[in-house]
């Protein structure tokens, strides 16, 4: 379950659905909807060791390391405390070779 849908299953506790409007009720349908999609997107891509983030999110390593800055951005990338092993556990290793590589 998203941050969002238990968002809105408290939202909805405190203020019954009953007391929201037809708009109101499909804007809060669709922000679950997004939620989830994105979700799903982001897992698909984690799992398959694409970039999650940033400027080439949903791009392959290999595809960022041709262009012209993606070499710098990928030796960025590796310097940022928050890129580990542990986080990126496809991604990671993949960054790494390919810039031993370079």
């Amino acid at each position: 379950m998203s941050a969002i849908t238990r968002m809105m299953e408290e939202l909805e506790a405190v203020h019954p659905t009953s007391k929201m409007t037809k708009p109101t009720k499909v804007i809060i349908d669709w922000i679950k909807a997004y939620a989830e999609a994105k979700t799903v997107e982001y897992n698909d891509n984690k799992d398959k060791g694409l970039i999650t983030f940033g400027r080439y999110k949903g791009q392959s390593v290999e595809a960022v390391m041709g262009l012209d800055k993606g070499t710098e951005y990928l030796q960025w990338v590796q310097k940022q405390s928050w890129f580990t092993q542990d986080k990126f556990s496809a991604l990671f290793p993949k960054v790494m070779e390919a810039l031993k590589k370079n």
